[in-house]
């Protein structure tokens, strides 16, 4: 087993100077860190950065987001994706104002009580924004301290999931809470990779149980991913002369909150006109389909030209200078850009394009 302090004290040392340079690491204020946690989770750093300053300087607090309300947090989300993420974080922000006087709360009990806080989330912002020693652990950090102390056993679950926390919390205690918590997790980006592992490039490649085994590809032990699941999906554009026709995607759904065409999955059996007739539209032309993936379903779309406005929905006309300024998800765009060039193909041709 690796000693606990010559293993802190030699990764606290690799961080000092192999950090990448990251902006809630130049100014780890609790709201910035706290919108940086909320915008990382299951995306890739490299989509965030060009979004990350955008975003502050739209929402600079939490009153700010607040006061916007949950449309704009999420339009100006498009293109992240996990949408409930954004809707998480205005939420909590509502809460900070209502509670906390505008601000991210500092204790424990209190930053877990926010929505859409679980322990990842409190123990990065407490113990980057706050100096407090507060354990996290995420994929990189399961992967870390599972190859270091070699843990055996599936660690999602049971005694290795457990064992993966208790390292986790006694380690952050044995230096700079701030600085320990991202080092982990940067050794697992940049060089405890899933595949691949950089073992000669790795400054606590001494320590490693996994490595001296020779079992660094056989750890961490992780659940079956799921298997996917195929799904066909119709999506309705119906043109009128104020935009094009968008509804607020339903809870517990696909992209839940966001504004998208009416679209309809496609049951066994069924084809895609009558699947669009029970989300109240008319389908006409077909104008091509896209694959699209969310999560573990493996979406095949087809888009058709229709009419019809749905009965009961959330519905708005957009036009396409406006849709900035809603949530208008990666997938309705795709569905919109089949639309272009059949706009083009009327001008050329001779006819009037649709309005």
């Amino acid at each position: 087993m690796p000693e606990r302090d010559a293993l802190v004290a030699d990764l606290l040392a690799w961080f000092a100077g192999n950090a990448r340079d990251l902006p809630w690491r130049r100014d780890p204020s609790p709201w910035r860190v706290f919108v940086a946690e909320a915008m990382c989770q299951q995306t890739r750093i490299a989509a965030v950065l060009p979004r990350y300053a955008e975003f502050l300087a739209r929402f600079p607090d939490p009153a700010a987001m607040a006061e916007a309300g949950e449309d704009a947090v999420l339009a100006l989300w498009s293109g992240l994706g996990y949408y409930r993420r954004a809707r998480n974080l205005h939420a909590a922000a509502r809460t900070m104002v209502a509670d906390h006087g505008g601000r991210v709360p500092g204790t424990p009990g209190e930053i877990r009580a926010l929505p859409g806080v679980g322990d990842y989330t409190a123990g990065a912002v407490l113990s980057t924004a706050f100096g407090l020693p507060e354990p996290l652990v995420d994929g990189n950090v399961e992967r870390v301290l599972s190859r270091i102390f070699a843990v055996e056993g599936n660690v999602k679950r049971g005694a290795a999931r457990k064992a993966i926390r208790d390292l986790a919390a006694d380690l952050v205690t044995r230096g700079d809470p701030a600085a320990w918590n991202q080092a982990l997790m940067e050794l697992g980006a940049l060089v405890c990779l899933p595949r691949g592992a950089r073992c000669g490039d790795c400054p606590v490649a001494v320590h490693c149980g996994a490595r001296e085994a020779g079992r660094v590809d056989e750890l961490p032990e992780l659940p079956a991913k799921r298997e996917p699941v195929d799904v066909e999906l119709a999506i309705a554009i119906i043109d009128g002369p104020e935009g094009v026709l968008f509804l607020r995607a339903p809870e517990g759904g696909f992209l839940a909150g966001t504004w998208m065409p009416p679209f309809a999955r496609v049951e066994a059996g069924e084809t895609p006109a009558e699947a669009l007739r029970r989300a109240g539209a008319a389908a006409g032309r077909e104008l091509g389909s896209f694959r699209h993936t969310i999560t573990h379903h493996r979406i095949v779309a087809r888009v058709f030209e229709a009419s019809g406005v749905p009965d009961g929905a959330d519905v708005r006309w957009i036009r396409e200078q406006d849709r900035p300024d809603y949530a208008v998800s990666a997938m309705a765009a795709k569905a919109l850009n089949l639309q272009k060039p059949q706009r083009l193909l009327h001008t050329e041709s001779g006819q009037n394009a649709h309005p």
